[in-house]
């Protein structure tokens, strides 16, 4: 049953990332079905089903408990009394005795055992998840690379298939001149050359766009067609890295210490019992008769643990305790100080490629007024086809830089945000 809906919630997430009437693909989408089809969710499946487990072992602790016990011995000697009494035969004790006792016990102070021991519990649970959490947080950025690796094939293919119109158009115009004696042949084959030269350019897009649909299915365990659209509109960056999981992994492992130290107090604090015992034996508890015969006894136990007074065990729990909060502390610092590294370093790839698309619209907007310009010399003859497709090709691979870089540039502000802990 639970795979069943494992199942239908992959396939629910999967129709979510496309929109509606299109077949765009949504990166957020992809993320989803990634964390949901990823055997590391098992991981948290089986840590929250322990908890459970354990918890329920906790409880039980707190209930009744039972106890049968049986002994058979024989001892050399036993108790006798030799005083001679007239008229009366004081009985002895037999050497082989035999005693079985059910012992029926109820905590009434425990030292916050039982509580303890629950919230140790919660909080191994908590370091459990948030462990697989890190796991499962760390191949977003795989899907993010390979996300933008194939809209970057698309918006490639795009710009060739423009260009191969603009040329396919020059073709059949050329066609009708060499019909009429006013073109010849080997203007028409350049064209055709470029024409090829592009159909390869979109055939390596398509190779390029395949292989990041086979990383994109394998880390999502969905089906992805060769047709699916990746220009999916990115969310905007978030501030601070307050969600990142390995933060809320650090705070559980500090909570986790301080459960297992307050766990640990308890062996130094009173604790009361209330018991019965059922038994029945030879001897009973009439030491002088060699009959079998049953007893009970009901009473209180207390038990409180000295040895603290003068072995200091909580003194040196509690320093074993800052100890271990220090280190972690130092391994949530390192991980700050490597975050701050990769988000400078990402804010500079934002900026750069920011640059360059400033940069990229500028050259477009020149080798659209070349092209213009070289077509009407073309028309006129006043230049060559291999002009003309030499301008048409140097305008299209300028659009595919630009495309190329304002991917990247939202590739780098998606990466961004992952660090921030999106």
């Amino acid at each position: 049953m639970h795979n069943v809906k494992h199942r239908i919630l992959i396939a629910l997430l999967v129709c979510a990332s496309y929109l509606p009437g299109q077949n765009t693909l949504s990166l957020s989408g992809l993320y989803d079905a990634a964390a949901a089809a990823h055997p590391y969710q098992r991981l948290k499946t089986a840590a929250q089903n322990n908890a459970d487990l354990r918890q329920q072992i906790n409880k039980s602790i707190g209930l009744p408990q039972a106890n049968l016990t049986g002994q058979a011995s024989w001892q050399s000697d036993v108790t006798k009394i030799d005083v001679p009494l007239p008229g009366f035969e004081i009985p002895g004790q037999p050497k082989d005795q035999y005693r079985a006792v059910l012992e029926l016990s109820q905590s009434l102070l425990d030292g916050g055992a039982l509580k303890s021991g629950s919230q140790q519990i919660t909080q191994a649970n908590q370091v459990e998840q948030a462990n697989a959490d890190v796991l499962l947080y760390n191949i977003k950025e795989s899907i993010c690379r390979s996300y933008f690796g194939a809209q970057i094939a698309e918006l490639t293919m795009e710009q060739m298939q423009i260009l191969i119109k603009d040329l396919e158009d020059k073709v059949e115009r050329l066609q009708s001149q060499i019909a009429g004696g006013i073109a010849s042949g080997y203007q028409q084959e350049v064209l055709q050359v470029k024409i090829a030269e592009a159909r390869q350019g979109i055939r390596e897009a398509q190779k390029n766009k395949q292989s990041a649909i086979n990383t994109l299915q394998v880390l999502s365990s969905t089906s992805i067609g060769p047709d699916a659209r990746f220009n999916d509109n990115i969310r905007g960056m978030t501030n601070g890295a307050a969600q990142r999981p390995e933060l809320r992994l650090f705070e559980a492992q500090k909570n986790l210490q301080i459960a297992q130290y307050d766990q640990s107090l308890t062996r130094y604090r009173p604790r009361v019992n209330a018991f019965a015992q059922l038994g029945y034996g030879r001897p009973s508890l009439n030491v002088l008769s060699d009959k079998f015969k049953g007893y009970s006894i009901f009473g209180l136990r207390a038990q409180w643990n000295l040895s603290d007074l003068y072995l200091h065990h909580r003194d040196k729990e509690k320093s074993l305790l800052t100890n271990n909060l220090s280190n972690i502390q130092a391994m949530s610092d390192a991980f700050d100080l490597q975050q701050k590294t990769k988000i400078a370093v990402q804010n500079a790839e934002i900026e750069s490629y920011t640059d360059l698309v400033r940069e990229d619209e500028k050259v477009i907007t020149l080798y659209e007024k070349i092209l213009i310009s070289s077509n009407a010399q073309f028309e006129n003859g006043i230049s060559t086809i291999n002009d003309y497709s030499n301008d048409a090709n140097n305008l299209a691979q300028a659009k595919i830089r630009r495309d190329v870089h304002q991917s990247m540039l939202m590739q780098s502000k998606e990466l961004l945000s992952l660090l921030q802990g999106k």
